[in-house]
């Protein structure tokens, strides 16, 4: 499942990834706070829409994104597998 900046509106539909929360590898619930976007000076949080585990993540702090870009894809979690937040 890919995650979204979200559509953003004015300033060109640019912002800036102000802070991380999770990692690759690391599984996350459903409405658990993935990352932040810094906006014309609002912070919008995205969260998971569903459980699962990080498996890429295309930006770092402080990368400039725009509106709609995926910078994040989640995965199911593998029956018996452990992630990286359970070890």
């Amino acid at each position: 499942m890919d995650i979204k900046v979200p559509e953003l509106q004015g300033m060109m539909g640019k912002a800036t990834i102000s802070a991380i929360y999770v990692n690759e590898g690391d599984a996350v619930v459903r409405d658990q706070t993935l990352f932040d976007v810094d906006f014309d000076k609002v912070v919008l949080e995205v969260v998971a829409t569903t459980a699962g585990v990080v498996h890429s993540f295309s930006a770092k702090q402080g990368d400039l994104a725009i509106s709609e870009q995926v910078v994040m894809q989640l995965r199911e979690k593998v029956a018996g597998e452990q992630t990286t937040s359970e070890q």
